[in-house]
């Protein structure tokens, strides 16, 4: 099953009072809540690895496998924006963030398989290509000598 993230999902990650000295912290005047676009940003991380080897479900969703990591990368990407809000004293949440981009490289190599989605988006993602503009060939037989 593919799945977009909420922040209810986020919850199971961090506690309540932990989210919500996040935001305050986070937020200054003027500026927006934080969660949503590290959501977003991470989402599309996890569909970046997930799409080199697999189709994509709809925009925004990832699979239900990659749930877990996708929160662990979350959590360490918005306790990085606010440095000393959210704890991590023995250092397990940069851990399982560690192990999360582990797994990602391990669906993109496709050594971890992920469920395929039931309605596929037509966005593609693909390397990009060189481009090599023509250039004829000057040069003639004598300016071969020598090689």
């Amino acid at each position: 099953m593919w799945l977009a993230i909420t922040e209810a999902h986020l919850l199971s990650r961090l506690s309540g009072t932990e989210l919500t000295k996040l935001r305050s912290a986070a937020l200054g005047n003027g500026q927006a809540d934080p969660v949503q676009p590290v959501i977003d940003e991470v989402s599309a991380y996890v569909r970046g690895f997930v799409g080199r080897r697999y189709p994509l479900g709809e925009a925004g969703t990832i699979p239900q496998e990659l749930l877990r990591a996708a929160l662990a990368l979350i959590v360490v990407e918005l306790m990085s924006r606010v440095a000393g809000v959210v704890t991590d004293p023995k250092g397990e949440r940069k851990s399982a963030a560690d192990k999360a981009e582990e797994l990602l490289q391990a669906v993109a190599d496709g050594r971890f398989a992920v469920e395929a989605p039931v309605t596929q988006t037509t966005a593609t993602i693909s390397n990009p290509s060189p481009n090599v503009p023509d250039r004829p060939l000057r040069f003639s037989s004598g300016e071969q000598e020598g090689l």
